[in-house]
C-alpha cells in the first residue's frame, strides 16, 4: 500500500534529521472489508470475518506498524450503514496487539463503540461519540487508564458530531481521563502542524485549562505512548523546545507566536515568514 511505503520510508529521515518531525505510525487500520478506512481508494489489507486475527496483527507489525489501530464504526452516527468489526473480533485484535507488546487504539463514532473498546481493553480511543457519553462510561475509561484523543477540530466540522463534542470532552475531563491533542490530519480541514494550535485552543474552549491543553500536546502523549525520552523539560531528556512570545499557560493562543524551535538541542533555521 502506498501509504504504508511512505510512512515506513519517512522514518529514517525523521529519526536522523533535525528538520524532520519524528514519526510513529499504526500504518494500516484494522478494519472489515468495505469498512471505514477503505473508502479513500487506497488498496489495503482488511480483516475478513473468520480470519486469523493474530496473523493479521502480526502482518501489520511486520510491515512496520508501531501501534495497532482498530476501527469500530458502522456509519450509523452519520446516517448510513457500512460493515464493521463485531465486539468479539475487536477484543481479539486488541488481545493480539497486547500479545506482541503493542499498544492498541480504537477509532469509534458512538457511545456503544466507546463502551465496547473500553471493555475490550483498548489503550486509547480516537475521537469521541456523536451521542452524549454517560458519566459512568467516562469513569470506566478513567479507571482502565484509557486515553482519549477527541479531535475536536474534526468533530465540530461535522453536524452529526458537533452537538455532543464539547459535552463529551467535559465528561471525560471531569472523570479524569487522559486527553491527548490530535487533529485527525491529513483529512480536511486540517493542516499538518498548524491545526494543532487550533486543536489546543478548542480544548481550552471546551473547559481544559491552558496548562492541561499544553500537556495534552506534550507530556501526556509522550507518557501514553511510552516515549520516556521526551515530552517534558528535564535533565537527560531530549531538548525539543519551542520558544514563544507570551505566556501560553495564561493565553493558549501564544503558542502561535513562535520565536524559535530546537530539536534535540539543535536550533532550526526558520524563515521569517514561517507561520
Amino acid at each position: 500500500m502506498l501509504r504504508t511505503r511512505r510512512a515506513v520510508k519517512a522514518r529514517p529521515a525523521a529519526a536522523g534529521g533535525a528538520d524532520e518531525a519524528d514519526l510513529r505510525s499504526a500504518v494500516t487500520l484494522v478494519t472489515r472489508p468495505g469498512g471505514h478506512g477503505t473508502e479513500y481508494g487506497n488498496p489495503m489489507a482488511t480483516l475478513a470475518p473468520g480470519a486469523d486475527v493474530q496473523a493479521f496483527v502480526d502482518a501489520r507489525i511486520a510491515e512496520g506498524s508501531d501501534y495497532i489501530k482498530v476501527v469500530v464504526d458502522d456509519g450509523s452516527a452519520f446516517g448510513f450503514s457500512r460493515p464493521t468489526l463485531d465486539k468479539p473480533t475487536l477484543c481479539a485484535v486488541i488481545a493480539a496487539a497486547h500479545a506482541r507488546k503493542k499498544l492498541a487504539t480504537t477509532h469509534i463514532a458512538t457511545s456503544k463503540d466507546f463502551r465496547e473498546a473500553v471493555e475490550c481493553g483498548t489503550d486509547g480511543i480516537a475521537h469521541l461519540p456523536a451521542d452524549p457519553l454517560e458519566p459512568e462510561l467516562a469513569r470506566l475509561a478513567a479507571e482502565r487508564r484509557v486515553f482519549v484523543t477527541p479531535t475536536l477540530l474534526m468533530l465540530l466540522v461535522h453536524e452529526a458530531t458537533r452537538a455532543a463534542a464539547v459535552q463529551n470532552v467535559k465528561a471525560v475531563s471531569a472523570a479524569g481521563v487522559t486527553i491527548l491533542a490530535g487533529t485527525d490530519g491529513p483529512l480536511p480541514p486540517t493542516e499538518p502542524g498548524k491545526s494543532l494550535h487550533r486543536e489546543i485552543e478548542l480544548l481550552v474552549e471546551a473547559g481544559l485549562t491552558p496548562l492541561q491543553a499544553l500537556a495534552a500536546a506534550t507530556s501526556a502523549p509522550a507518557r501514553a505512548f511510552g516515549l520516556t525520552d521526551r515530552g517534558r523539560i528535564a535533565p537527560g531528556l531530549r531538548a525539543d523546545l519551542v520558544l514563544v512570545e507570551g505566556d501560553p499557560t495564561v493565553d493558549i493562543t501564544a503558542t502561535r507566536r513562535i520565536v524559535a524551535v530546537w530539536k534535540r538541542g539543535v536550533a532550526l533555521d526558520r524563515p521569517a515568514t514561517h507561520p
